[in-house]
């Protein structure tokens, strides 16, 4: 997450996938979604990769489901 985050974080991310969302749609500060990604920028594509170059060429989507507990001592 850190490596997310000081490659551009969601806002980056939200910009280079941009054009598969509403961008019109109004955020929780009343501005669009555009706007609030309009000046988004990755820092590390290796981190924030672009669509037209995956970092593998077939779908890699895990569910996992079922409860973390800690071990008692």
């Amino acid at each position: 997450m850190e490596d997310f985050f000081y490659a551009g974080g969601l806002p980056a991310l939200l910009r280079n996938i941009g054009d598969l969302l509403d961008t019109t749609a109004l955020t929780a500060n009343g501005r669009t979604l555009a706007e609030n990604i309009e000046h988004a920028k990755v820092f590390n594509d290796d981190v924030i990769r672009w669509r037209g170059d995956p970092l593998v060429a077939s779908d890699t989507l895990a569910v996992l489901r079922g409860d973390w507990h800690p071990m008692e001592p």
